[in-house]
C-alpha cells in the first residue's frame, strides 16, 4: 500500500485540475473565436480522428491476418460472455453524456444504462445509474455551449471571460507545480505495477501471449513512430522535426502510460502543447479528443478480434472483416476512457458479427492487459497531441481572420508560426 500512495495521490492531483482545465479552457476557447470558426474547429477535429482510428484499425486487422498470432493457441471450449448489455445501450449512453443533468455532481460521473437479468425469470431490468468515469464530454459540451453564449453576449460577458483567464493561469501554474513531484509519484506507480503482477503469471501470459503481444506492441509503435509523424509530414506539411514534438510530449506520454488512461494527461497535454500550438485550438481540440479519440483502442480491438476467432478456429469472412473494423472505429468513440474500457467493447463487435468471445479468450487477453492498456494508452496521447497540429494548419485562415479582427493593425499576408 505504502509503496503505490506516492503515485496515487500524485493521480488524485491531476484528476482535480482535470475540471477546472477544461471548464477554462473550453469557455475561453470558444468565446474568442464565435460559432463559425469553433464549428470548423470541432468538424476537422472529428475528421482527423477518423481518419486516424480508421488507419489504426486497418493496422490491426493486417497484423492479425499476417501475423496470425491465434494460430498457436488452443483453448478448451469456455462459456460464452454473455452480456445484457447491447450495441444500441453503448449509443444511448453516448448522448446522455452530452448532457449531464447537473454540472457539478454529475459531471463527475458518467450515465450507463444497465441491464440485468432478474431472478428465476428470463426477464430483463433496465435502469439507469451514474459510473466513477468522469464525464469529460459532457463537460466538454456545456463549457462550448457557455463559450458560444459569451461570444453572443458581448461586453457584458466580457467580465466572466476576464476572471476565466486568470482561474486558467492558476491552473496551469498549479500544474506546473505537479510536476516537481512527477518523480516521485511516477516512480511509485511503476514499483506498484511492478510489484503487483506476480513473475510466473508474466511469464505465463508471455509465452502463451507472444505473437499476440509481439503484435500489438509493433502496432502501436508503428502508428506512433511512423504513421503520426507521417501525417506531421505530409497532411500538414511542416518543415521540422516532428520527434522533437514527440520528445517535448513526454511528461503526458509518461503520464498516460503509467496511468492506463488519458485523463490524467489531459492537464500535462495542455501545458506541453501550450507554447508549440496555438492556445485557442488546444482549448477546443484537446478536451474534445481525450473522451472520443482513441487511436490505440481501435487498433487493439480489430487485432483482439481476429486473435480470438484464430483461437477459435474460425473463418472470417471478408464482410466480418469490413464490419469489425467499421465497429472498432465507431465504438471506438464510444469506449470509456478507464482501464481497460476496451473489454466490453470487445464482447459487444463479437456479439454482432459472430466472433465467440467466451471467458476463457477474454481472460487470455486480459493477462497482459497491464501492458497492452498502457501501449495504447500512450498512442492514444500522443495522438490528442498530434490532432492540435493537425488542426491548427488544416484552420490557418480562421486563426489569421480572429488574429486580424482583434488586432486590425497586422498585415494581410500576416501567416501564424508554429514553434514545434
Amino acid at each position: 500500500m505504502w509503496v503505490g500512495l506516492p503515485g496515487e495521490l500524485f493521480l488524485n492531483m491531476l484528476h482535480l485540475l482535470v475540471v477546472p482545465i477544461v471548464i477554462t479552457s473550453g469557455i475561453r476557447g470558444a468565446s474568442t473565436m464565435g460559432l463559425r470558426a469553433d464549428g470548423k474547429i470541432i468538424a476537422v477535429a472529428l475528421a482527423y480522428s477518423i481518419m486516424t482510428m480508421t488507419i489504426c484499425s486497418c493496422i490491426g486487422l493486417l497484423l492479425g491476418v499476417a501475423v496470425r498470432p491465434g494460430e498457436g493457441v488452443r483453448l478448451t471450449d469456455g462459456a460464452h460472455s454473455a452480456s445484457c448489455y447491447r450495441l444500441t445501450d453503448v449509443f444511448a449512453d453516448f448522448i446522455r453524456k452530452l448532457i449531464p443533468r447537473n454540472l457539478l455532481q454529475r459531471g463527475m460521473s458518467c450515465i450507463e444504462y444497465q441491464r440485468t437479468n432478474m431472478s428465476n425469470t428470463t426477464d430483463v431490468a433496465n435502469y439507469t445509474t451514474y459510473g466513477d468515469e468522469m464525464n469529460i464530454l459532457g463537460i466538454y459540451a456545456v463549457s462550448i455551449a457557455f463559450g458560444i453564449a459569451a461570444h453572443l453576449t458581448g461586453s457584458r460577458g466580457k467580465p466572466a471571460l476576464v476572471f476565466l483567464q486568470a482561474v486558467q493561469s492558476i491552473v496551469l501554474k498549479l500544474i506546473k507545480g505537479v510536476f516537481y513531484y512527477a518523480p516521485v509519484g511516477v516512480t511509485s506507480l511503476i514499483a506498484k505495477a511492478i510489484l503487483k503482477v506476480p513473475a510466473y503469471e508474466m511469464n505465463h501470459a508471455f509465452t502463451t501471449l507472444g505473437y499476440f503481444t509481439l503484435s500489438t506492441t509493433i502496432g502501436q509503435l508503428f502508428h506512433q513512430l511512423v504513421v503520426l509523424p507521417a501525417i506531421y509530414f505530409i497532411v500538414c506539411r511542416m518543415r521540422k522535426n516532428p520527434y522533437t514534438f514527440m520528445w517535448k510530449l513526454c511528461p503526458a506520454l509518461v503520464t498516460g502510460f503509467i496511468s492506463g488512461t488519458s485523463v490524467p494527461a489531459l492537464p500535462c497535454l495542455y501545458l506541453c502543447t501550450k507554447t508549440k500550438v496555438n492556445p485557442h485550438i488546444s482549448s477546443l481540440v484537446i478536451p474534445l479528443s481525450v473522451p472520443l479519440k482513441k487511436d490505440g483502442s481501435a487498433l487493439f480491438i480489430s487485432l483482439s478480434l481476429v486473435f480470438i476467432a484464430q483461437m477459435a478456429e474460425m473463418k472470417l469472412t471478408a464482410t466480418q472483416i469490413i464490419t469489425i473494423g467499421g465497429l472498432s472505429i465507431v465504438l471506438g468513440f464510444t469506449t470509456q476512457d478507464i482501464p481497460s474500457g476496451s473489454i466490453l467493447t470487445i464482447s459487444l463487435i463479437g456479439g454482432v458479427t459472430g466472433i465467440p468471445v467466451s471467458n476463457d479468450s477474454l481472460g487470455l487477453i486480459i493477462g497482459l492487459e497491464w501492458l497492452n492498456d498502457r501501449l495504447r494508452t500512450s498512442t492514444n496521447v500522443q495522438s490528442h497531441a498530434f490532432s492540435c497540429v493537425f488542426v491548427e494548419k488544416t484552420c490557418r485562415k480562421e486563426l489569421q481572420r480572429i488574429a486580424r479582427a482583434n488586432n486590425p493593425s497586422l498585415p494581410t499576408d500576416m501567416s501564424l508560426h508554429i514553434d514545434i
